[in-house]
């Protein structure tokens, strides 16, 4: 027993002994000191034969002036210059997924508390540094300085030292910025080429291209912005048929003053282009073996009758060109997107094959040159062949784009099942608690893509959200005990792609067929709602489409309402129509553009209904983008709804037709459908019931900071955004943005704010703190009769108890940004 125990001890201590030694000797290599060629006393930096393994690094960046005292960074900051840096090669190790998952998820954890500040780095690839790589590091410092316009920047000085134990370096540079380089005059365009430009709009002149430039006169010179202006004259001179445009540009330092410069960009057109033949390749076929009689020898024979699962005739529906028409890039990315619309295909992949023109180099023709060029301008129309007299026949190359789409088609059929969670907990009703997965989201979908071929869609879903049973509130409407969802769906959706209306005899529309049954019960109301509806949708463009719904039949039967209601089941039938304009330059995250959506309904005038009304409601946002960092969104959104005589009767509003206000998307101070009205309870309740209204305006700012963005574009959370918003905004009982009782308060309210983003995969996950700038004991609550009678209404002060039901502060999590 003694010998095993002393084995054990020596095995223990041996391995540790000579970590030990390692550390010591590791130790001793590095106690050495020298001065590098900056006159700087630094410890000693590891060379390619004498380097280390380091698991955490980072660089310290300071600017400084002329006379070397320390001003701080104005062009960068440590973050941006660090995403740009490597400092080490990266190790490759290996950890096991248990252990990757625990590590991920306490990094993350650590990261998301601390704002980025610190992470714990757990399970972190260790780094191989060298001298080598830093001096790679610091030149990089110089050019991206030199990129912006900073041409005088330069390195000062560096500081690096290693922590005690060997594990982790620091390096703080010292940076002169200098100053910058700006446009003494605003740049000039200079087209290079041998044939004549065809030019059937005349849009590729100087003054055109200058307007849609970035850069002009009096503007930083750097390196981002002459990109994106090459980037400008290319896709324009591309729109025009010169898809093989090449741009290049030239930077003049020492003609003009210092810290000023001239910029001229030199386009080498090419030959000009027009869209050819479209054919499409890839399709799958579908084997079918059929039997049949002979009628010869009367005998039963197999018959084979292969066929194109989706057909191209499908696919060929959705180009967006036509052939012979000027080559437009943006037309063929249209055409890809509508192909991928259609959501039959896994892929879809354009190939091009450009066939070259034979030039005519006759003298003839070479003197009709200047002949040719006025006659397109005068007759531009775009239409270039198909005339008498051809571009060709006058000397100029039109070379021909055929185009093959390859598509790899989806699996025809699916099952979807989803979850999620909600934290809309603000919005259960009176009496119901959360019982079992109270804030749960269930949903299943079967989905056919190809529904009797012609990429036809068929899909079945479902959703089921808060899942719980209670007893219904026994009153007058309904006395049932039922069992029941805050939320409850099942939906038919048939849509047929290429659908040919009269009125635009084309292609370009979808026809989406929509039967549906829903119940949602929430805190104002509880209404079933059962639609049938046709939808027209047409993309104008890349930016606009509209959604057109002749006619759809509603029916709705209100189980319970805060709102007095005359008649509990009600029909009607709807003229529906939406129109979107989105020019933002990124889904998730925009930082430049604009959207508007514009939706009206028009109930009762086509056909009877049981109630007429019209209801308008329009939402815009802006954004904007200044510095590498900072961005803002700006939102106005104006709705009214305006109810008219049914039968000599006025139109009482379906409570799940009118606005309401409050919540992620809405003022975030405000809990969901918490602004506007407010109910004092009735007689043997507690509860205040928050009222919808017919008018609604809402606007809001939010500023927001990329606080830092993964270098590893796999990582499950990629980035982290923080913002600082004000809302503004209030609901209204009449359309005339006024209420029906003179004393309810008729301004809008403030909220103000700070949030959070986490960059994911599937978009941002946000988290919104808001305060509302109202005084809670100032509120007004309305005492009302229970009945459709609104005359004797009054309006008094919230009480004590009552005030207690409303929080200063609204938290809101959720997926997407609120505008």
């Amino acid at each position: 027993m003694r010998s095993t125990l002393l084995l054990l001890l020596i095995l223990l201590t041996v391995p540790a002994s000579l970590c030990a030694q390692n550390d010591a000797s590791l130790k001793d290599r590095f106690k050495s000191k020298y001065v590098d060629s900056t006159g700087v006393l630094l410890r000693k930096l590891p060379t390619l034969d004498d380097s280390v393994f380091v698991w955490g690094k980072k660089y310290i960046f300071e600017g400084v002036d002329e006379s070397g005292k320390e001003t701080g960074l104005d062009v960068f900051d440590d973050q941006l210059l660090n995403l740009s840096l490597k400092l080490g090669e990266e190790e490759d190790r290996q950890v096991g997924k248990v252990t990757g998952s625990f590590f991920w998820l306490i990094n993350n954890l650590t990261k998301i508390a601390t704002l980025t500040i610190w992470s714990p780095d757990l399970g972190a690839n260790r780094y191989y540094f060298s001298n080598d790589i830093l001096r790679e590091d610091l030149k990089l410092i110089r050019l991206l300085y030199e990129n912006e316009g900073y041409f005088d920047a330069r390195i000062v000085k560096y500081k690096a030292s290693f922590s005690d134990d060997r594990r982790k370096v620091r390096i703080k540079v010292y940076i002169y910025e200098g100053k910058p380089t700006v446009l003494a005059e605003d740049p000039t365009v200079r087209v290079v080429s041998s044939i004549p430009i065809v030019d059937l709009k005349d849009e590729l002149n100087q003054k055109d291209i200058l307007s849609k430039m970035v850069l002009t006169k009096g503007s930083r010179l750097s390196r981002e912005n002459i990109d994106l202006d090459r980037g400008t004259i290319q896709k324009l001179f591309a729109s025009k048929g010169y898809s093989a445009a090449e741009v290049a540009e030239s930077v003049d330092t020492a003609s003009t003053d210092p810290y000023k410069a001239l910029v001229e960009y030199k386009v080498f057109p090419g030959r000009y282009t027009v869209f050819g033949k479209t054919t499409v390749s890839g399709n799958y076929y579908k084997r079918e073996i059929r039997a049949r009689t002979d009628e010869d020898t009367a005998r039963v024979v197999r018959v084979d009758t292969t066929k194109k699962i989706v057909d191209d005739e499908v696919v060929l529906l959705k180009v967006k060109y036509k052939e012979n028409r000027t080559f437009d890039p943006d037309r063929l990315a249209l055409t890809v997107g509508q192909i991928n619309g259609l959501g039959v295909f896994r892929s879809v992949k354009p190939l091009l094959q450009k066939n070259r023109a034979i030039v005519d180099t006759s003298a003839e023709a070479r003197q009709r040159n200047s002949v040719l060029v006025d006659s397109l301008k005068r007759n531009s129309d775009s239409r270039l062949v198909g005339r008498k007299l051809k571009i060709r026949n006058f000397g100029i190359p039109v070379d021909t784009v055929n185009i093959d789409f390859a598509v790899s088609e989806r699996k025809e059929r699916s099952i979807k099942p989803g979850i999620g969670f909600t934290t809309d907990f603000t919005d259960l009703p009176e009496n119901e608690s959360a019982g079992f997965a109270p804030f749960l989201i269930l949903q299943l979908s079967w989905q056919s893509k190809n529904f009797f071929g012609g990429a036809r869609k068929l899909q079945f879903s479902g959703q089921l959200s808060k899942g719980f049973k209670s007893p219904f509130r026994q009153d007058s409407i309904a006395k049932r005990r039922i069992y029941f969802a805050n939320y409850m769906q099942a939906k038919i959706t048939f849509r047929q792609p290429s659908f040919r209306i009269p009125i635009a005899n084309d292609s370009e529309n979808d026809l989406l067929i929509t039967l549906s049954g829903e119940r949602n019960n929430t805190r104002p109301f509880d209404v079933v709602t059962y639609e049938a509806s046709p939808t027209f949708i047409r993309q104008f463009s890349s930016q606009i489409s509209l959604n057109l719904t002749p006619l759809s039949f509603v029916r709705q039967e209100l189980l319970r309402s805060d709102a007095p209601a005359e008649d509990p089941i009600f029909f009607t039938t709807n003229t529906k129509t939406g129109i979107t304009y989105n020019s933002s330059n990124d889904f998730f995250y925009p930082t430049g553009g604009f959207t508007s959506y514009l939706t009206t309904d028009f109930a009762g005038y086509l056909l009877p209904s049981d109630l007429k009304y019209m209801k308008l409601n329009l939402d815009n946002r802006k954004y904007f983008k200044f510095g590498r960092r900072w961005s803002v969104a700006m939102r106005a959104r104006a709705g009214i709804i305006v109810p008219y005589d049914v039968n000599g009767k006025p139109t009482t509003i379906p409570v799940s037709e009118q606005f309401y206000a409050g919540g992620p998307n809405s003022i975030r101070g405000w809990g969901i459908k918490e602004l506007g009205p407010i109910q004092a309870p009735p007689a043997g309740s507690k509860t205040l019931a928050f009222l919808g209204g017919n008018s609604i305006l809402e606007g809001g700012v939010e500023f927001r900071y990329n606080l830092f963005l993964s270098r590893n574009p796999n990582d499950a959370i990629a980035g982290m955004d923080l913002a600082t918003f004000v809302d503004v905004g209030n609901v209204w009982t009449e359309y005339n943005f006024k209420n029906y009782l003179s004393d309810l308060p008729a301004q809008p309210v403030t909220a103000v704010g700070l949030g959070m983003r986490l960059r994911t995969l599937i978009g941002p996950v946000r988290i919104d703190v808001g305060y509302k700038l109202v005084d809670l004991k100032n509120l007004k609550v309305i005492n009302t009769n229970n009945t459709t009678d609104r005359s004797d209404d009054t309006v008094a002060t919230i009480t004590k108890s009552q005030r207690k039901q409303i929080s200063p502060i609204g938290v809101q999590i959720t997926l997407g940004q609120a505008y």
